[in-house]
């Protein structure tokens, strides 16, 4: 499954190269990017995964499980919360980390339940300004299972760095996450 999984990551991201390279080469906003991105996932997952019907959306904002029908939340641990991530939101109180409103940039998944939450992705472009952490730990709850409250549990999730503001970008970074935790990184 994960090797299956990498393919459809490399294609689509090859896809994105072939069509798009407009949008990295001109240092387009990450949305610009990751909705194209989505498209050509979405193109990838239907020929990989027939028989599963999975859906892809772009910051898919539901939990429909939820009891009160909000959106889709993440238990992050206080400790993991970075310097720089609580100095961007030195307003709020300590709490406000304990439990957040999330919105993937991207999941494959099947509406309307959390029994089969496949991938969860995020992506960042390289020149971003921001420290990659807090997206790692993001991936990180996304994809544990052991706290009552990690109802998402996604059995694998990426996190895509890609290079912008090049007439030829090279090749990603690619870092896959399982269980909580970060099991490999690819260049693609």
């Amino acid at each position: 499954m994960l090797d299956k999984l990498r393919n459809v990551i490399q294609r689509a991201f090859k896809k994105l190269l072939e069509n798009d390279s407009f949008l990295l080469e001109n240092d387009l906003h990450e949305r610009a990017i990751s909705h194209w991105f989505a498209v050509y996932l979405n193109d990838e997952i239907q020929d990989s995964f027939r028989k599963e019907k999975y859906n892809v959306d772009y910051e898919y904002n539901r939990d429909i499980t939820r009891s009160d029908g909000r959106v889709k939340k993440a238990f992050l641990l206080r400790d993991e919360i970075n310097a720089e991530f609580k100095n961007s939101y030195e307003c709020q109180p300590l709490e406000y980390f304990g439990e957040r409103s999330v919105y993937p940039d991207i999941i494959v998944h099947k509406r309307g339940s959390n029994a089969d939450n496949l991938l969860v992705i995020e992506i960042k472009k390289s020149n971003s300004r921001f420290d990659n952490n807090f997206d790692i730990h993001k991936l990180e709850a996304y994809t544990r299972s052991e706290f009552k409250k990690d109802i998402l549990k996604y059995k694998y999730g990426v996190f895509l760095v890609i290079n912008v503001c090049s007439e030829s970008p090279p090749s990603p970074k690619v870092f896959w996450f399982s269980e909580g935790k970060k099991i490999d990184q690819n260049v693609y």
